[in-house]
């Protein structure tokens, strides 16, 4: 999700404004789908210039609450509009589990115990 439309980018030049105009649109879509920001688990940010960090991570915290998604963050040369200086990618959990459910942790792999497949609408627990 990023901050342009047809009348040119929201927010002009100003990286933090995308950035709350694009934070904007990814929990209006979220919301449209039935889903809340909570529902967010990973981010992705892509950023013209990683010196404007903080004013993502500003625009972010506005955002959200609690625990924040995981996220990452990566420096491109360009975006797919002129004058775009940020981007975010928002996935969220579409099947209702939480978290633990999906990525089981190192530490239960290693002393092989049950793996967590994962299937629209339900989980499963399997033998590694």
């Amino acid at each position: 999700m990023h901050a342009g439309d047809s009348g040119g980018v929201v927010g002009g030049s100003d990286t933090y404004l995308q950035s709350k105009e694009a934070f904007r649109r990814v929990k209006d879509l979220t919301e449209a789908c039935g889903a809340s920001l909570d529902d967010i688990l990973i981010l992705r940010v892509y950023l013209t210039d990683i010196s404007e960090k903080g004013l993502v991570g500003t625009a972010k915290s506005e955002t959200f609450s609690g625990d924040f998604p995981c996220s990452a963050l990566v420096e491109v040369s360009r975006l797919v509009e002129d004058g775009l200086t940020v981007e975010i990618e928002a996935l969220r959990d579409h099947w209702g589990c939480p978290p633990a459910q999906i990525a089981p942790t190192a530490a239960m792999r290693a002393e092989g115990g049950p793996s967590v497949g994962v299937g629209p609408r339900k989980s499963a627990v399997t033998s590694s």
